[in-house]
């Protein structure tokens, strides 16, 4: 019986649930403009209409009736306007019916559908947007570009990128494309914003194929405290899993990576060294950067060279149709930027930057330094007639710094150090777009990158002597170069497939030379070459679900070559509208890395070498995350597991002049977690990093992991920019549990946890031809005595001098620009 009322109560549950799913539509319209009858139905019935407003405009309906299903209710109700309508998914699509339109039997010739994403402000191309045709997702080229097969004559096209409101409308494939975003924050003032047309994020992501991937909004730069010269930095230190706590802002470090082995890449050109030797300028100029992605980890096989992360960083194309110019001033540094519009097809960018001779120096105690930086950017983009898109990027930097320590106490020694770099680089990018809809992207490269090392220590033995007992000198240069070239063939997507195929060349090349008072004269000069071969595909599997498979090759050109394949592999669910999980595994091998010599007083010397076939990194990427993003609001949860082998270090052991080689592995694991939010006008955000990075050398006395240098288990960062227009206030503040105590790697104690407040105020005021941008920033507020990362020298007396990070520094800037 129990059974048999089971079943009864099914049945009119299903039978309930198949009345409800066939509900009649009741339609009483006199004399109404077909958006109201549609929006009426939208809220009486809970249907979704995609459409261009102009097509509905001027149609009246005139109809009393009811109608089985909302499909022949929707039929009845645009015959008479001379429409058509297409269900994809539970969303309507509204197309102007044409006579020749094909029946359902009939086949129809497949159209390529090619468009552009722009800012709508300058017309600059936004790379890597996501773009969304019917219920397909894609990506956008470096440029902006995509193209799409369909039988379709009008789709459905959603359009995001970061910081620029989302499009959500129809277009006609029938011709090219250029779709115009409007920026959320920069410039809004002086832009239409048109409701029916623009809208904020909702219906798809801007992250939704990649695993580990942080898009920074680089307009929000300006807002953020700390040097602008260093904005690239002040931003990323910000993000989850990016180590914020040791102030290493020369390399990267992502999830528990080690030095040399985050990718830096700008306009196509390897950077070698991310920032100046004082860590308070970045390499890159901040005037010219328009894009920036970070792959943390298990990244697909079109990008990145490493074992570590990935940071790729795009500069503008410039404005072709007006001339324009920018000036930053601040307390330390001046920086100044032109774009010359060439013939309307062309643009000539050029940007420099200089620090004050003599005022940027310090003194901290008994630590005194001095520092001098300089760098110029030139580029020349344009496009021509058929659509191809070209352009030439230079970049040049000079770098030094003087470092003084001496002890006063005891006057026991003396030690004085200056390192100078020289980074330097050029690339030539060609985008071919062919007639089928594919696109073809070319890059040369070259950069190079030289330091200079000379330290003196004078040791006494007490503070009454004047007989110096012992004299340390050591002059060490390092060079690396890199040469590639790097093609990438991306096929038109279609409603199942997101092809692209790609070949590069790469070209290594190393210097080492290093000359001490206890040692004769070390040098060495490599070099190598190897070919690479890639295929990636996004693949939908249904609605609810993508994969992303790809596949490297890498085979270095030396006898008895052997190849080197790397499988990467994504998989994206998306349960919900707002709701999206992804799986991500992947192999990485890296073969140029900035190794260390480690002295018997444990001083680290880092150095860029080619890795041997012993020694060649090979790791293993394993991520997971889930992300949500609804109604301003998105919180992401990212676990990763990174093994790593190759690890070399070379040693000195006490009272041995002779340097041997020691190989590790290391593994790393951690948790982020990640919350956003907009109120109004104003932007808070927060993320937490729990982590764990250990390693094992050979050399150590202990067969256990311990833990690495970079090890830190939290790391808690909060920031917010509040809008009170045309007042701006920023604050943000980064917390670290502390990094383990380089000088003795058996002692379990950190040094001390690293705490800092940073605040910034700022006034903007715009006009239609110039504007003006004035403030303060004061960076470490309280004034915390931390400790950065890697930067330590040892004594013979069992004494350790780390450098202190930033201290309590005010600064003072005006931007002007036209």
């Amino acid at each position: 019986m129990v059974k048999q009322i089971r079943l009864i109560l099914i049945s009119f549950l299903f039978f309930l649930a198949a009345s409800i799913q066939a509900q009649s539509i009741v339609l009483n319209a006199e004399d109404q403009p077909l958006g109201t009858v549609l929006l009426e139905l939208k809220n009486k019935y809970d249907l979704q209409f995609s459409y261009n407003d102009a097509l509905v405009e001027n149609c009246i309906i005139n109809i009393s009736s009811t109608f089985a299903t909302p499909s022949k209710a929707l039929k009845k109700i645009l015959q008479s306007c001379g429409l058509s309508y297409k269900k994809i998914g539970d969303v309507f699509l509204l197309y102007e019916k044409k006579e020749n339109e094909y029946s359902d039997t009939t086949r129809s010739p497949l159209l390529i559908f090619k468009g552009q994403i722009v800012d709508q402000k300058d017309g600059e191309a936004l790379p890597f947007s996501m773009v969304q045709i019917n219920s397909t997702i894609l990506q956008t080229d470096l440029n902006g570009h995509f193209s799409f097969k369909t039988i379709d004559s009008k789709v459905s096209l959603a359009v995001s990128h970061l910081g620029y409101f989302q499009v959500d409308t129809i277009y006609n494939t029938a011709s090219v494309q250029r779709i115009e975003l409007s920026p959320q924050i920069v410039g809004l003032e002086e832009v239409v914003v048109k409701a029916e047309k623009i809208k904020p994020l909702s219906r798809i992501s801007t992250q939704p194929m990649s695993t580990g991937l942080i898009k920074v909004n680089q307009k929000i730069a300006t807002f953020l405290p700390g040097n602008n010269s260093n904005a690239i930095f002040n931003m990323l230190r910000l993000q989850a899993g990016i180590l914020a706590a040791g102030e290493q802002s020369k390399d990267f470090i992502i999830w528990g990576s080690y030095k040399g082995q985050t990718h830096i890449v700008f306009d196509g050109m390897t950077l070698f060294s991310a920032s100046s030797l004082y860590d308070d300028i970045g390499s890159v100029n901040p005037l010219i950067v328009k894009d920036i992605e970070v792959h943390k980890g298990a990244y697909q096989v079109d990008i990145g060279d490493r074992v570590g992360g990935f940071v790729n960083i795009s500069s503008f194309n410039g404005n072709k149709n007006k001339f324009g110019a920018r000036l930053n001033l601040s307390s330390e540094i001046a920086n100044a930027f032109v774009n010359i519009p060439i013939a309307q097809r062309a643009a000539l960018q050029l940007s420099a930057r200089k620090t004050y001779y003599g005022f940027y120096n310090y003194k901290l105690n008994d630590q005194l330094g001095r520092s001098d930086f300089g760098d110029i950017n030139l580029k020349f983009s344009g496009n021509r007639k058929k659509g191809d898109q070209f352009a030439f990027s230079i970049l040049s930097s000079t770098d030094s710094f003087t470092d003084f320590i001496e002890e006063k106490e005891m006057n026991q020694y003396f030690f004085e150090s200056t390192i100078s770099n020289q980074q330097s680089g050029a690339s030539f990018y060609y985008g071919k777009n062919w007639k089928n809809g594919a696109l073809t992207n070319i890059t040369f490269a070259a950069s190079t990158f030289d330091s200079m090392f000379e330290n003196e220590a004078s040791i006494w033995i007490d503070k009454d002597s004047t007989d110096v007992i012992s004299t340390l000198s050591n002059n060490t240069q390092n060079g690396v170069k890199e040469q590639s070239v790097k093609i990438n063939h991306i096929l038109p997507s279609t409603k199942r497939h997101h092809l692209n195929v790609g070949s590069n060349f790469i070209r290594n090349s190393t210097s080492f030379k290093q000359d001490t008072t206890k040692a004769t004269i070390k040098s060495f000069v490599d070099q190598r070459s190897r070919l690479q071969f890639f295929a990636k595909d996004q693949i939908r599997l249904s609605k609810k679900a993508d994969v992303v498979a790809g596949l490297k090759l890498d085979l270095p050109l030396v006898e008895k070559m052997k190849a080197y394949l790397q499988p990467r592999l994504t998989l994206n669910i998306y349960p919900l509208a707002t709701l999206t999980t992804k799986f991500a595994y992947g192999k990485h091998y890296q073969f140029i890395n900035e190794n260390a010599i480690v002295d018997n007083f444990n001083n680290y010397l880092y150095f860029w070498n080619i890795e041997n076939k012993n020694s060649i990194l090979e790791s293993d990427h394993f991520v997971a995350s889930i992300e949500h993003q609804s109604n301003n609001f998105e919180w992401k949860i990212e676990g990763f597991y990174k093994r790593t082998n190759g690890l070399s270090r070379w040693f000195s052991k006490s009272n041995d002049e002779n340097l041997e080689l020691s190989y590790g592995k290391s593994k790393s694991r951690g948790l982020d977690l990640s919350a956003k939010k907009q109120f109004g006008k104003h932007n808070i955000w927060a993320v937490y990093t729990l982590s764990k990075t250990e390693e094992y050398f050979d050399n150590f006395s202990s067969k256990s992991y311990q833990r690495a240098p970079q090890d830190q288990r939290h790391e808690f960062k909060a920031a917010g920019i509040f809008n009170f227009k045309p007042y701006y206030f920023s604050i943000n503040y980064v917390y670290g549990s502390g990094i383990p105590n380089t000088t003795d790697a058996n002692l379990k104690e950190n040094i001390p946890f690293y705490s800092r407040l940073d605040i910034s105020a700022l006034y903007k005021f715009n006009t239609q031809k110039f504007d003006l941008a004035s403030g303060i920033s004061i960076l470490n507020v309280f004034n915390r005595k931390n400790v950065r990362y890697n930067n330590f020298s040892n004594f013979p007396d069992n004494k350790t001098t780390f450098s202190l990070a930033t201290p309590f520094t005010p600064t003072l800037f005006v931007n002007f620009g036209f």
